[in-house]
């Protein structure tokens, strides 16, 4: 977490908006691992494409009633197909990824995806909006990527049983 304050928290410039999004962002990162340790715990056994389908479900009828008070005047043919095609493809195969990978090598472990996103932040925000880097940036995708490396045992290839001490998933009769 260290090297994502240093990403946020260093070179945001003290902006109030920035400093409470770069805040929720920390939260974010938190709250995914937790969730992924959470579902390893409390769904090992449950197909994961079962699983991907009901966050999708449930997800959307949360936010159904904020998207209805908040609908454009027109939405042409392909406002809609973008709106499926990152729904079904960009969130909803994430989560069947994601959840696959929970049940095969364990949360500790799948949720070390999560770390990738602030380096593409980076370029993104660099080749796109023109932001500037700083030693802080150097720093602190450093020290997210030691993080990560660290948290995958020292080792990014996998040979031999997952060190999550949750049991195996049940299998279905």
């Amino acid at each position: 977490m260290l090297g994502i304050i240093l990403l946020f928290g260093v070179d945001i410039g003290g902006d109030r908006k920035a400093l409470v999004g770069g805040g929720m962002v920390l939260l974010a990162g938190l709250g995914y691992s937790a969730g992924a340790i959470e579902m390893r715990r409390r769904a090992s056994g449950i197909d994961p494409a079962a699983t991907a389908a009901a966050t999708m479900a449930v997800s959307a009828l949360l936010t159904l009633p904020v998207a209805l008070f908040s609908l454009p005047s027109a939405a042409g043919a392909d406002s809609v197909s973008s709106l499926l095609a990152l729904g079904i493809l960009g969130t909803g195969l994430a989560f069947l990824i994601f959840f696959t990978l929970i049940s095969e090598v364990g949360a500790a472990r799948a949720s070390l995806v999560a770390y990738l996103a602030p380096g593409f932040a980076v370029v993104y925000g660099v080749t796109i909006l023109g932001e500037g880097v700083g030693v802080a940036t150097f720093v602190g995708l450093a020290l997210v990527l030691a993080g990560s490396y660290a948290a995958a045992g020292g080792r990014f290839s996998r040979s031999g049983p997952s060190r999550s001490s949750a049991r195996a998933p049940a299998r279905a009769r």
